[in-house]
């Protein structure tokens, strides 16, 4: 699913809509397969120490592509609260792809954190940085979009994961828990993030209580079995 608005309110209700047609395939017992063990390997290889600016995918790591897909290029494009989408770098696709971002930002182009994740009182920041974050987005030699390239983990009967490139201008802690309610849903959101200024992995785990209820953490400690796939696999 592409996110084309600036509003990351959207993002998070756009990666929503998934956690709901989840929770339908869990109200039907329906029950999909957990990731392999073999993934761990992918897991420290694409998601380690290193830095979170440049990123190495080979294709066959990319879970999900559709047969008879011709990809021509990656692009990372950028959004946040000021910004719809501001191409930052592209990569050619051979058997993969090698995005290497750039080791700073516009200040035109970010935007507070507590604007971009919407933060109550309840959420503790230690600094009001500036974000933003990158999509890997998939394009073909007619430059038509074919669909953006995420890195997460599918729903494996308890939890899915949910990753994001986020850029910010200086280190910042954020925690705590806020809650969000109407009539008939409910929602907690827990932060646990350790950002770093420059580029970071930002990890959304979100777990499914019933068809009312949902638990989400962000964390910028690194889940198992994190896999990269196209957007509509995971």
């Amino acid at each position: 699913m592409k996110i084309s608005t600036n509003n990351t309110a959207t993002t998070f209700a756009n990666k929503a809509l998934k956690v709901l047609s989840m929770t339908a395939m869990v109200l039907c017992a329906v029950s999909l397969t957990a990731c392999s063990d073999d993934d761990d390997d992918d897991d420290q290889k694409q998601n380690g120490t290193d830095s979170a600016r440049k990123i190495e995918v080979k294709a066959s790591d990319i879970k999900g592509i559709p047969a008879g897909i011709e990809i021509a290029e990656v692009r990372a494009v950028l959004y946040s609260d000021v910004q719809s989408g501001l191409e930052l770098v592209t990569s050619g696709w051979d058997n993969g792809f090698v995005i290497e971002l750039p080791e700073t930002v516009s200040s035109a182009n970010i935007s507070p954190i507590k604007y971009y994740f919407m933060l109550d009182e309840a959420v503790t920041v230690s600094k009001n940085v500036n974000i933003a974050h990158v999509d890997p987005e998939v394009y073909d030699k007619e430059d038509n979009y074919l669909s953006d390239i995420a890195f997460g983990r599918v729903w494996n009967g308890t939890d899915m994961v949910w990753g994001m490139l986020v850029y910010t201008d200086d280190d910042c802690k954020v925690s705590g828990t806020q809650t969000e309610k109407d009539e008939d849903w409910s929602a907690s959101y827990t932060f646990d993030l350790d950002l770093k200024k420059g580029w970071n992995r930002i990890y959304d785990i979100t777990k499914v209580i019933d068809e009312n209820t949902e638990e989400v953490k962000l964390t910028t400690t690194t889940p198992s079995n994190i896999i990269w796939g196209w957007d509509t696999y995971l």
